[in-house]
Parts: structure tokens; sequence; C-alpha cells
């Protein structure tokens, strides 16, 4: 299977960090684990991230849920493009909807299960690449929209000219033709009337 994409795990685990970080290096072409949230942002523009499996509490005496859910909103703010899923315990289902609600792609409930871990996260990748071709589809369409032709885009704005001559009436050729030679039977080159008079043929 080809190996594709970039996912961030942050837990504060290190155990886990590793167990999740060896499963799924045979799915993603890179896995970014972080013990702490604190670089988070920072991580997700250098690396690019495509996914971000995020844990929701990350202090040992706190269970609430709302490091989670600050995390899932700040991530959000700097990028809504990535998806998040969340690993949480089997108290914080209630928890982890909310969270669905506020823009998470799905959560993933510890100890968890190999199988459905990975296929959350590779339903949370093909969701994240066909937002971004959907994204694309519409930007190259709006630019070709009559707003933007209207905006100046492909319309020029110079005046239609209007001192060219027809083509019909530039100046023939110095040398005339055999037919009109043949029509005036003399030995004069006869330009037509309408740009000057007949002029004597210039002898040798």
């Amino acid at each position: 299977m080809k190996k594709e994409g970039t996912i961030v795990v942050v837990d504060d685990n290190r155990s886990m960090l590793t167990a999740v970080e060896i499963l799924l290096n045979g799915i993603f072409e890179k896995v970014v684990t972080l013990g702490s949230p604190n670089r988070l942002l920072t991580t997700l523009r250098e690396v690019k991230a495509d996914v971000l499996l995020l844990d929701m509490n990350f202090s040992s005496d706190i269970n609430s849920g709302n490091e989670g859910l600050y995390w899932l909103s700040e991530v959000k703010k700097a990028d809504p493009s990535i998806e998040v899923v969340l690993f949480t315990a089997y108290a914080d289902i209630d928890l982890a909807v909310k969270a669905m609600q506020r823009g998470a792609t799905d959560f993933v409930v510890k100890p968890w299960n190999n199988a459905k871990l990975v296929a959350t996260l590779q339903a949370a990748l093909a969701l994240r690449k066909s937002r971004s071709e959907a994204k694309q589809l519409g930007d190259i369409k709006r630019s070709f929209s009559p707003e933007s032709s209207e905006n100046g885009m492909f319309w020029g704005t110079s005046p239609p000219c209007g001192g060219c001559a027809p083509s019909s009436k530039r100046w023939p050729t110095r040398t005339p033709t055999s037919s009109l030679r043949a029509r005036t039977g003399r030995g004069k080159r006869c330009w037509p009337a309408r740009y000057t008079a007949c002029r004597p043929a210039r002898t040798s």
C-alpha cells in the first residue's frame, strides 16, 4: 500500500506515542509525535500536516477535556483545512461529540483497536484530500467567472481603433499587373483611378 500524507500525534503518554508511531509508519508518509501541545501550532505549519491525532487531556490532575477543546479551537483558527481526530477515554465520549460539533472530524476511544484507528485516520486523510481538490476546482471556476472578466482580468480598456483604412484602399504594389497593360493597349502603366492618373511607361 502506498504511504501518503503527514500526521501529527499529540499525547503526554510516551509509550502510547511509540506504539502509535510504529503502527502509522506503514500508513502515512510522515508521522510526527509530540508529548505536549506547546509547540503544536508551529509543528503543524512546519510539516504541513494533513491530519492531527489529538489527546483531550494533558495534565495528570485534570481530566475535563477542556485542554483538548482549547487546542482544537486553536488549530482550526490557524488552519481550518487540517482534519482533527481526537483520542478520548470512555467517559469522554459526550465531550468528544461536542468537539466534533466544533470542527473535529472523528474520535477514537482508548484503549484503541488498531484496525479502527487506522480506518478512522485514513478516512480523515481522504476527507482532507477531497476537500482540497474541491477547493482547487472552485478557485479555477472563479478565475474564469464573468465577474473576474469584468474586473479587467481578460478584457482590455483601450478605445477601438478608428483611423485604420480599409484593406481595399491600401496602396497597390508598384509593379502593374499584365491584365492592366492588356486592357489599356498603350505604352503606359495604368494605376487604378482612385489612386493616381496614368503615368508614362519608363523607357530604357
